[in-house]
């Protein structure tokens, strides 16, 4: 997937891993917590309004999704992401993304 333009590492998603260590692993249910990398986080709370469209266009094709997102589907969920990541303001507070299957 080439890079959106106004979009580079660490939002190219194939380029840069986000993941961190997992927390839980997958059980029976296909259920497992990863933590979001400090890094990733950092760049996600520094992401500037302008840049969010870019990145959510990037972000959709990605295969989590369950089939293509349109961008301006993204948007808000880019923008709410990046204002969560604001929170994490302690160096003991983290990100974590959970999944099941």
């Amino acid at each position: 997937m080439p890079v959106a333009e106004g979009a580079e590492v660490p939002f190219d998603l194939d380029r840069c891993n986000a993941a961190g260590p997992m927390m839980f692993a997958p059980d029976e249910s296909g259920a497992a917590v990863v933590q979001v990398t400090d890094g990733f986080v950092r760049a996600l709370a520094a992401l500037p309004d302008e840049r969010i469209a870019p990145v959510a266009a990037m972000w959709g094709p990605a295969e989590e999704w369950g089939g293509d997102i349109a961008p301006e589907e993204l948007d808000e969920i880019v923008r709410d992401l990046r204002d969560l990541a604001r929170e994490v303001r302690d160096p003991d507070q983290h990100l974590y993304v959970w999944w099941s299957l």
